[in-house]
């Protein structure tokens, strides 16, 4: 996946049969995904608020990933330039 000016915001992942709910805003399971010119803001879900990776490689290219809930990135420090 790749994006350019997009606003990723506002939404909630929520989890069935008592799991955790992963990446309110993006979950990436596997392969690239580059988010170029764009914000990812007060997404909510279990862990990984903003961005969820499981595997492969997440790139942010002048992207904003901040208030989301709980945490912007998850796991922690598995997305360059993404703090937690």
């Amino acid at each position: 996946m790749t994006t350019r000016q997009s606003d990723i915001g506002d939404n909630t992942a929520k989890a069935s049969g008592g799991g955790t709910a992963q990446g309110g805003g993006i979950f990436h399971a596997t392969g690239s995904t580059t988010l170029n010119d764009s914000t990812v803001t007060g997404n909510r879900a279990g862990d990984g608020g903003g961005i969820f990776k499981a595997s492969g490689t997440v790139t942010l290219n002048n992207t904003v990933v901040k208030r989301n809930k709980p945490n912007n990135c998850a796991p922690p420090n598995s997305v360059p330039g993404c703090t937690c």
